[in-house]
């Protein structure tokens, strides 16, 4: 069972995104059901809802192991994660739709003008 982990959803996205439409079975189905994580991203970028768990995650939780709210660390760890994360955004590209891409990096660039 998905229980919600970005590693189980590395796991089930690399499996899952190679599958066929011809096959048949219990795969086919369990494909089908999560076909909506990988939908909106190009094929090259299949992983990319994993990496948008981790870094809500890095954004959100683990800055408690940085020193705490708002100490200087947590801010430079907020800061640093932010930053690669648009350059993430900006060097793959990882939507469809062009205009996604563009709204996805300028909420990426208005979370780091926020810290």
């Amino acid at each position: 069972k998905l229980d919600g982990r970005p590693t189980s959803y590395l796991f089930l996205h690399s499996d899952l995104w190679h599958k066929t439409e011809t096959d048949t079975g219990q795969d086919d189905r369990r494909a089908h059901s999560l076909k909506f994580l990988c939908l909106p991203y190009h094929g090259r970028c299949f992983w990319f809802e994993v990496f948008e768990c981790l870094r809500r995650l890095v954004l959100s939780s683990m800055l408690v192991f940085f020193g705490g709210y708002g100490s200087v660390s947590s801010v430079v760890v907020a800061t640093v994660a932010c930053l690669g994360c648009i350059k993430m955004y900006s060097y793959y590209r990882p939507f469809h739709n062009p205009s996604d891409n563009v709204v996805a990096e300028l909420v990426q660039w208005q979370l780091f003008f926020t810290l």
